[in-house]
């Protein structure tokens, strides 16, 4: 079994969101648990999560997604999230931004 990774990421403000896009591609994953900010969030800010070696960024962003809607629903608070794939310093992934 390979190992886990814990990546934390850090929450970001005044980033605006770009327009929608849309790609597939293919590749394996290796296993790995990001720790989200969600509860650090206020409306607006973003994080950005970097796509690891092999992985489909595609699959990537939807494994964010889900674990943005997760949160959604488990918060009290009714909060709803946005996702885009985006290079990031020149590192491609998914930025969040939490919109209510």
């Amino acid at each position: 079994m390979p190992s886990l990774k814990i990546i934390e990421v850090e929450v970001e403000s005044g980033i605006p969101i770009p327009p929608r896009s849309y790609s597939r591609k293919t590749g394996r994953f290796q296993q790995v648990n990001f720790r989200y900010p969600w509860s650090q969030m206020d409306v607006s800010d973003s994080f950005f999560v970097p796509l690891l070696e092999g992985r489909n960024i595609r699959q990537h962003q939807v494994n964010v997604q889900v674990a943005a809607k997760t949160d959604a629903t488990r918060s009290r608070k009714r909060r709803k999230y946005v996702t885009r794939i985006i290079t990031h310093k020149g590192q491609r992934g998914v930025r969040v931004w939490r919109i209510t």
